[in-house]
C-alpha cells in the first residue's frame, strides 16, 4: 500500500469521526430548550415547559434582552422559571401564595430553613410577575409588601483609598471615576468611545437599575489619567472592562488592603458602595447639603431613594444643614391653606411625587 492510499484511508475515518461528533451536537441541540435560552453563558439548570408556558415566558423576556444588562435578564430569566416549576403560572392566586411563603434556601442541603424571605425580595418576584401577567393579558393585582431595607454603608476616605492604592493603575483609574461620578460597574462598562470627551473631561453615563441618563465634568486630575489610560486602550475594545471584571478587581485588592493595613471593616465594602462614597462627598462638597441637588447627582427619580442613602451620614448638628425640607399630603381638606401659608413665608415647591408636595426654604442664619 503506497503513501497516497494511507494518506486517504486515514483522512476518511477522520471525516467519519468528524460526522458522527456533528451528528451528536446536533441531535443535543434539538433537545435543548427555547432557542431564547440558548446561550452559552446561561447556566441555570432548568426544565423546559410545555410550549404554552414556554412561548408566555418568552413574550416577556425575549424583548428585555434587547434592552436590559445581561445579568438583569438572567435574574428575570431565573424568576420566571422558579415560578413555573413551582405553580401554575397563568394561576394569579397560586402565584400570589408561593411568593407570600417562601422561605430561605440552605445552601449546603438545598432545603427550606423556614426562615421567610425579605419582603424586599418578595416585592421583586411580584414586579416580575407583574410584568409577566402584563405583556399576556392576565388580570393581577399586586399585593402590597412593606419592604424595610438596610441602611446603607457609606465608606470613609481614608477607607477607599485604601483599597485603591492596592489595585493596579488600570483599576485605579476605573475606581477613581467611580468614585467621583457614582455610577455603577454596568454603566461604566456600558460606556463607548463616543461617549467621551477627553477634550473637556466628560463623560456620558446610560442609567441602569432605574437611575436616570446624566454626563459627569471630571476633575482635571482624574481627567488627565483617563486620558493616560484611553491613549492605552485600544479602538477595537470598549474603553472600560466588564461589569464583573471591575468588582473581581475590587474583591482582589480589597484582600490586600485587609491584610496589609489590618483592617476588617475593608471586607463590608462591596464595590458598589463607591456610588454611596461619592453621594456623600458631593453632599458636603459642591452639593452644599442640598437634598435635590444630591438627587441629580445620583440621578435619582425620587427624593425618597435619596433621603434613604442621606440617613447614613453623621451629620454633625441640625445647624449645618443648609435647607428645611417639608412634605405635604395633597388632597386634604387644609392643603390648599397649608400650601398658601407655606410659599408666604418663603417657602418653595420642588417636587410633586406621590401623592405629596416637597418643600423646601433655605435656613437663615442665626447671630449671637
Amino acid at each position: 500500500m503506497d503513501a497516497n492510499k494511507i494518506w486517504e484511508f486515514l483522512l476518511s475515518v477522520c471525516a467519519a469521526r468528524i460526522w458522527q461528533v456533528l451528528n451528536g451536537l446536533a441531535s443535543k441541540i434539538q433537545n435543548l430548550p427555547h432557542s431564547s435560552f440558548q446561550d452559552h453563558r446561561f447556566k441555570l439548570k432548568l426544565r423546559q415547559h410545555n410550549p404554552r408556558t414556554q412561548t408566555a415566558i418568552d413574550n416577556v423576556l425575549i424583548p428585555l434582552k434587547k434592552v436590559k444588562p445581561y445579568q438583569q435578564w438572567e435574574n428575570e430569566n431565573y424568576r420566571l422559571h422558579t415560578i413555573a416549576d413551582a405553580v401554575d403560572i397563568f394561576n394569579p392566586n397560586q402565584v400570589t401564595v408561593f411568593i407570600l411563603t417562601l422561605q430561605k434556601l440552605d445552601p449546603n442541603t438545598n432545603q427550606r430553613t423556614g426562615i421567610p424571605l425579605s419582603n424586599g425580595y418578595k416585592k421583586t418576584l411580584l414586579q416580575t410577575y407583574n410584568q409577566f401577567c402584563k405583556v399576556n393579558q392576565i388580570p393581577f393585582d399586586t399585593p402590597s409588601l412593606k419592604a424595610t431595607f438596610p441602611i446603607p454603608i457609606i465608606p470613609t476616605r481614608e477607607q477607599v483609598q485604601r483599597i485603591m492604592s492596592m489595585s493596579t493603575w488600570k483599576y485605579t483609574i476605573v475606581f477613581a471615576i467611580m468614585a467621583e461620578t457614582g455610577v455603577e460597574p454596568q454603566e461604566l462598562s456600558n460606556i463607548k468611545h463616543n461617549n467621551i470627551n477627553l477634550d473637556k473631561g466628560e463623560i456620558s453615563v446610560m442609567g441602569t437599575k432605574q437611575h436616570a441618563n446624566g454626563v459627569y465634568l471630571l476633575r482635571p486630575k482624574t481627567a488627565e489619567m483617563l486620558r493616560q489610560y484611553i491613549a492605552r486602550r485600544p479602538l477595537s475594545k470598549p474603553p472600560f472592562p466588564p461589569a464583573k471584571y471591575i468588582e473581581g478587581a475590587w474583591i482582589r485588592a480589597r484582600r490586600i488592603a485587609t491584610r496589609k493595613f489590618c483592617d476588617l471593616e475593608l471586607k463590608k465594602i462591596p464595590c458598589k458602595n463607591l456610588r454611596n462614597f461619592a453621594g456623600a462627598e458631593y453632599y458636603y462638597g459642591a452639593g452644599n447639603k442640598d437634598p435635590w441637588a444630591v438627587m441629580k447627582f445620583m440621578r435619582h427619580h425620587r427624593i425618597s431613594t435619596t433621603q434613604h442613602y442621606l440617613q447614613a451620614l453623621k451629620i454633625r448638628t441640625d445647624d449645618d444643614d443648609q435647607y428645611d425640607s417639608r412634605s405635604i399630603m395633597l388632597g386634604q381638606p387644609d392643603t390648599e391653606q397649608t400650601i398658601l401659608n407655606l410659599l408666604q413665608n418663603g417657602w418653595k415647591c420642588e417636587l410633586q411625587a406621590d401623592n405629596h408636595a416637597y418643600f423646601r426654604k433655605r435656613k437663615q442664619l442665626q447671630i449671637t
